[in-house]
């Protein structure tokens, strides 16, 4: 059997052995490591499955309440946030248009301090100017200091009287021109009323015209009426006093005539022509110059009676209507006149 030689190739093996073995003993510590690595990462995943486990089963639904409770929470605090925002928003824009209404105010009584201002410097500098002169009227006049102070005592009461008396002066004024317009309305009223009135008296006066022309008709047609009925009398009287003279039929009106004396109708019962009967005393005068004789037959007063023919009419309606326009139309103006007269007399009571 050879002998062993660290220098022949037994050595090689057996460092290559020896290496081995180290080797093994490195890789079998790496394993024991890794084992050990490998226990308590399978206890930490045991133990955090446990922990999963728990919080699924317990914590799970208390952290889902809590996070739907802190999702409302949210909710409503982001909802007052917004509303909060806009009104912060309003009442900055409130305070920013109360500012520039503040600025612009400031600058208004910036302005009127500056007047004032300068007006007061005008009346120190007008006191000043006036005392000057005061002072100087003084040592002209000779007068002493309460002969001074009375002197402009009475002045300064002189001039508040005055102003007074300016200010009466305005009111007189402005009640004068008052007064002015107030006579012009009345004087356009009293022409309007003037006019009218000569308006008024042409009515009458035309209603007169045709009155008294409708009377002198009237009166030519009783005229006419009285020639034919006299001549009528005279051929009966001619034909014979035996003959029965005919029977007439007598119908009065209920409308007085122009001059107060009522009308009547008479008709022939035997076709013959009409006759007419006048008041005694009235056949040649013309009916608006009757007068009442004042003579009572019985214990009354008596109405002459008119016997006038059928086809010979009275004064009718027509008449009458005008003669009431008439009396209306000056009952108005009378009224207008009146109250024409009234209202100045108002107007002074009323100052």
């Amino acid at each position: 059997m050879k002998a062993l030689s660290l220098h022949g190739p037994w050595a090689f093996y057996e460092r290559k052995a020896a290496e081995n073995e180290r080797r093994i003993a490195d890789l079998e510590e790496e394993v024991l490591r890794w084992k050990s690595q490998h226990d308590e990462l399978q206890q930490k995943l045991k133990n955090v499955e446990a922990e999963r486990k728990q919080l699924q089963d317990v914590q799970l639904p208390g952290l889902i309440a809590d996070k739907g409770r802190s999702q409302g929470l949210i909710d409503s605090l982001q909802a007052e946030l917004a509303t909060e925002r806009l009104e912060r928003a309003e009442e900055h824009r409130h305070l920013t248009m109360e500012v520039s209404s503040l600025t612009q105010e400031l600058q208004k009584l910036s302005a009127d301090n500056a007047v004032l201002r300068s007006e007061l410097a005008k009346t120190v500098h007008q006191k000043q100017l006036t005392s000057s002169k005061l002072e100087q009227i003084r040592k002209k006049l000779g007068l002493s200091e309460s002969e001074a102070k009375a002197f402009i005592q009475e002045l300064d009461e002189a001039k508040a009287a005055s102003k007074a008396l300016r200010e009466e002066n305005k009111e007189l004024a402005a009640d004068n021109t008052h007064l002015k317009q107030q006579v012009e309305s009345r004087s356009q009223h009293c022409m309007t009323l003037i006019g009218e009135n000569k308006r008024l008296l042409e009515q009458v006066a035309e209603l007169r015209m045709q009155l008294q022309k409708q009377q002198g008709e009237l009166w030519q047609a009783k005229t006419e009426q009285q020639n034919a009925m006299a001549a009528a009398r005279q051929l009966q009287q001619q034909q014979g006093p035996g003959r029965r003279p005919p029977q007439a039929v007598v119908r009065e009106w209920s409308e007085p005539g122009p001059a107060g004396i009522t009308a009547c109708k008479s008709v022939e019962s035997g076709g013959a022509r009409p006759a007419v009967r006048l008041a005694e005393g009235k056949q040649n005068r013309p009916p608006w110059s009757d007068t009442g004789s004042g003579k009572t037959g019985t214990t009354g007063a008596t109405k002459p009676v008119v016997h006038i023919p059928v086809g010979v009419r009275p004064l009718g309606a027509t008449d009458t209507a005008k003669a009431g326009v008439v009396r209306q139309a000056l009952t108005v103006r009378n009224q207008r006149l009146v109250s024409a007269q009234q209202q100045p007399q108002q107007q002074k009571l009323d100052t």
